[in-house]
């Protein structure tokens, strides 16, 4: 029931929601730019760069736009400018690099962290090769964050693998 009731409210922050079919053109096209990549790393860091580019975040925020959170269709989402929610953040980056054919669906997981330890927090570990996973969060990246970093506590934190 908790999680039905929380799926009511933001969708895909406890899962990662269906992939669905691209309509959005502007989606398709940059989908299409990164299946050019080189390697999943780059393509991960390319699409970085756009979400960053495209939207923005704060904590603050977070609260003050909590009905922002409901929207989950990304051919919607891509449109859209400015702040947008980590948990949609991350929804359209798993999306790109999926659809990209650059990081398979198996190789991405859900992390979750506690921002200044009240805020629960979501980003994405990402398996890039075998035996190497990172921790990549584009909320986080366009607040600073570098390669590797999410936010976490008052700081930014990392995954060794």
């Amino acid at each position: 029931m908790i999680k039905t009731l929380a799926q009511a409210v933001v969708p895909f922050f406890f899962f990662k929601a269906p992939l669905t079919k691209i309509t959005n053109q502007n989606l398709q096209k940059t989908i299409n730019q990164l299946k050019q990549a080189p390697s999943a790393e780059a393509a991960t860091k390319q699409a970085l760069e756009i979400l960053k580019a495209k939207y923005d975040s704060g904590t603050v925020r977070t609260y003050f736009f909590f009905w922002m959170a409901t929207q989950s269709d990304p051919n919607v989402l891509w449109d859209r400018k400015g702040f947008m929610h980590c948990t949609q953040q991350n929804h359209l980056l798993r999306l790109l690099l999926v659809k990209s054919e650059q990081v398979e669906e198996r190789d991405i997981r859900l992390g979750y962290s506690l921002i200044w330890y009240i805020s629960i927090h979501q980003y994405l570990k990402i398996t890039l090769e075998k035996d190497r996973t990172v921790g990549v969060d584009p909320w986080s990246y366009g607040r600073g964050a570098k390669w590797n970093e999410f936010a976490s506590g008052f700081t930014l934190k990392s995954i060794s693998s």
